[in-house]
């Protein structure tokens, strides 16, 4: 939950009453975190903010906020970094941060993509895993502000069991109750 530099307050109970800049396609995590702290309140989105401000897309909530014309967003670290790498005048602040998230995974049914063509599995996976070392790779890379692919491993799956005990399935149920509220 980022704020602008000048708010003055540094917790979350700070925002009751203020009003939250949202977009359209607020990543699931996000909602999650949101869902959960507000939940650890009795709150909804709803009931704890004065107001939601429903923007165009990120960039627009983040301006929203640096221009004071919202309290706060909800972002992740990756879209905040590519708006101020695009615009160096925005300077909003941590308010509230989550733990770290697993990474998004590329998911699919090895039968399934196999019948498409014999070895396509394993294939895919293959190029998918040496895409950071093509130029076309390498410029998708930096564009999406990663490094490189890779299968998961133990730290990945010990940050996943995290998240899952973190963020309970039950939570998933809040923000189907709501779901006009962050979209």
């Amino acid at each position: 939950m980022m704020v602008a530099h000048g708010f003055d307050g540094d917790r979350l109970d700070d925002l009751r009453g203020k009003t939250l800049a949202t977009y359209p396609r607020v990543p699931l995590m996000e909602k999650l975190f949101l869902t959960q702290v507000l939940a650890q309140r009795n709150q909804t989105p709803r009931d704890f903010f004065g107001e939601i401000k429903e923007c165009k897309n990120v960039r627009d909530a983040i301006v929203a906020v640096n221009r004071r014309k919202a309290d706060c967003v909800l972002v992740n670290a990756i879209a905040y970094s590519r708006q101020v790498a695009n615009q160096p005048g925005i300077t909003l602040r941590p308010l509230v941060t989550s733990g770290a998230f697993a990474a998004p995974v590329i998911v699919g049914r090895p039968s399934t993509i196999d019948s498409l063509r014999a070895g396509l599995w394993h294939r895919i996976q293959e190029e998918t895993l040496r895409l950071h070392r093509t130029p076309e790779g390498k410029q998708c890379m930096h564009f999406w502000r990663l490094s490189r692919f890779g299968k998961p491993n133990r730290a990945f799956d010990s940050l996943v069991q995290k998240n899952a005990a973190e963020y309970p399935i039950n939570v998933l149920l809040r923000l189907h109750d709501e779901p006009d509220v962050l979209k």
